[in-house]
């Protein structure tokens, strides 16, 4: 990523649970995952730099992905369906000195935006097979006709299938690797497979 970034983020998924009994959805986007760090590292390489260019970021989270988007000169727009999510990505550019990020508390399922992004990104946003048509109408509907959206996902059973519908619409699909520290390692020097996943819409050339 070329920098060091301070990120402000729940550390402890089981102390997170004792305390998100009562809410309707588990509020994941208050952890750091290693998904977004293998999509942070990957924006830092993105060919032809991100200057200039319009970024939508999905499931925000702690926002370290929209967060490096931004310190390599995107304009960003970073939303979540969780208010705490969006607090958690205000704090985190604070922490970082990035400013002029716009946030949005957003619903997949109530979605209005309807702004063309030359990059739209996301990291463990394919682990629900529910959401992978709403993921795939942000994309129909928001992705400019020559940009391309990047997903960090680390695995989940379901992802081939988001992978397999979009290809089979004429979607050009990109996979690659990357290994990532494991953030709460249970073993000395564990380690995490992120894909990282590269979507263009039909027609256009890889």
């Amino acid at each position: 990523m070329g920098r060091v970034w301070r990120i402000d983020a729940v550390r402890d998924q089981s102390a997170l649970l004792g305390v998100a009994e009562d809410l309707e959805q588990f509020p994941f986007g208050l952890l750091l995952w290693e998904s977004s760090i293998a999509l942070a590292d990957r924006l830092g390489a993105e060919p032809g730099g991100l200057a200039g260019t319009n970024v939508l970021e999905i499931g925000a989270g702690a926002g370290l992905a929209g967060l490096a988007a931004a310190s390599a000169g995107a304009r960003v727009n970073q939303t979540d369906h969780s208010p705490e999510a969006i607090a958690l990505c205000r704090r985190n550019a604070k922490l970082n000195d990035i400013v002029g990020v716009s946030l949005g508390q957003s619903d997949w399922r109530d979605w209005h935006d309807a702004r063309r992004y030359d990059l739209i990104i996301g990291a463990d946003v394919l682990y629900e097979r529910e959401t992978h048509a709403l993921v795939a109408d942000i994309l129909a509907r928001n992705l400019a006709p020559s940009g391309h959206a990047i997903f960090a996902d680390p695995r989940p059973a379901d992802t081939p299938d988001f992978i397999a519908s979009l290809r089979a619409e004429g979607w050009r699909v990109e996979l690659e690797s990357a290994e990532v520290p494991a953030i709460v390692p249970v073993r000395p020097g564990q380690s995490v497979i992120i894909d990282l996943i590269t979507l263009r819409r039909p027609g256009i050339a890889l």
